[in-house]
């Protein structure tokens, strides 16, 4: 079960690498959610042909408020956060999606430092992305429950203490 979740679908966002990687891997099992506003009128046809082309294994369910409790009840719904972006700050999405255990399968340009199966690549057709995908979609019930266990213990480490990591920092620099 894999999840895309942006403020909106877009070039920047990965939305066509994502579309492309989607379509290499029709033929194994999997479902993929979109969480997201669809952007201008391209990418509106962009989402509905990917849509056509994967029927049922696709859910779009558009722009959710991400304080609202749909938000968290869809990302809770998913094992896996699939964000394949040219250029992020940080993604906020991503952080989202990993503080509930989905699995980040992300490109580094997504700003979040940790893809357990390694970095997709920020590119249309790419070997290395499709392997990935595929190793992920392949793996059993055992295996995705130590990659979600390891995805939490991550984000716990590096984002659920952020309030204590910047009273440290504050008084690093009042030492200084």
């Amino acid at each position: 079960r894999l999840l895309y979740v942006a403020t909106e679908m877009c070039l920047r966002k990965g939305f066509d690498i994502l579309a492309d990687m989607l379509q290499g891997v029709q033929d194994l099992p999997f479902t993929c959610g979109i969480v997201g506003g669809s952007g201008d009128a391209d990418y509106r046809e962009r989402l509905q042909s990917l849509k056509d082309k994967l029927g049922n294994k696709l859910t779009i369910h558009g722009w959710v408020d991400s304080c609202s409790p749909e938000y968290l009840e869809i990302l809770r719904s998913y094992d896996v956060v699939l964000f394949p972006s040219l250029e992020e700050g940080q993604a906020g999405s991503v952080l989202d999606a990993m503080s509930q255990g989905l699995i980040p399968l992300i490109t580094r340009e997504t700003g979040v430092d940790f893809s357990p199966l390694g970095f997709l690549s920020p590119i249309l057709g790419s070997r290395q992305n499709a392997e990935l995908l595929r190793t992920l979609l392949n793996l059993d019930a055992h295996s995705l429950l130590k990659l979600h266990r390891q995805t939490l213990d991550w984000y716990r480490l590096n984002h659920l203490n952020w309030q204590e990591c910047l009273q440290n920092k504050q008084e690093e620099l009042r030492k200084a």
